[in-house]
């Protein structure tokens, strides 16, 4: 692929380090805010809270199923190759949907309405743009090979219609062992809610700000 490949290595490598540094002051912004508040209705409504607290950990655990399945088809192979089988014959961008079915269950674990919305609205000015640029460099990358991959598979939401599997592949160890650091990350974050909670309850952190 020659200079042309090492070019997109250098912008993807940079909006990598972009899209990490934004995530984490959203995290960050997020945390302050639960550090010093509580779900409005609170024990008053415990059908409601359950119900969104099992959603939310349905919602991660997809998002860990589909990201590992992902991670273990493209692991080493990013931008060397085009990869059309298995969750990317569902759609083209099957990390960025598992992750937005993980941080819409992050929201859900926080048992509000306001932070799952406030991750939606997140996700949906963002990500968008984002899935944009590097879909143009996968155009300049594959050409017309992956045009026609964008004519038959979806961008986002995944469809069945074109669905093929593998039976047996080759992936880099490394680079699938150095991606599933992340999904401990949303393990972690939940238990991380939960045990917020019991501190708000148990007076520990004041609450400063109610949440529905």
């Amino acid at each position: 692929m020659g200079r042309p490949f090492l070019n997109i290595q250098q912008t993807v490598t940079k909006s990598l380090r972009s899209r990490i540094f934004l995530t984490q002051v959203f995290g960050a912004l997020v945390f302050l805010t639960l550090l010093f508040s509580a779900e409005g209705w609170e024990s008053r409504n415990a059908l409601l809270e359950g119900s969104l607290y099992l959603a939310g950990v349905v919602l991660v655990a997809l998002c860990l199923v589909g990201r590992a399945w992902g991670l273990s088809y493209i692991a080493g192979k990013k931008n060397r190759m085009l990869v059309t089988t298995g969750p990317y014959s569902l759609c083209r961008n099957p990390l960025y949907f598992s992750s937005f079915l993980g941080a819409v269950g992050l929201g859900l674990c926080t048992e509000t309405f306001t932070m799952t919305a406030a991750v939606l609205v997140a996700f949906a000015l963002y990500y968008p743009g984002v899935i944009r640029r590097e879909e143009l460099e996968l155009r300049e990358l594959f050409g017309a090979e992956f045009e026609a991959y964008q004519r038959s598979v979806p961008a986002f939401f995944p469809s069945f219609k074109a669905f093929v599997e593998d039976e047996t592949m080759l992936i880099s160890v490394r680079a699938f062992r150095n991606g599933l650091r992340d999904l401990g990350f949303f393990i972690v974050v939940v238990g991380l809610l939960e045990f917020m909670e019991a501190l708000h309850r148990a007076g520990v952190l004041p609450t400063l700000l109610k949440l529905y």
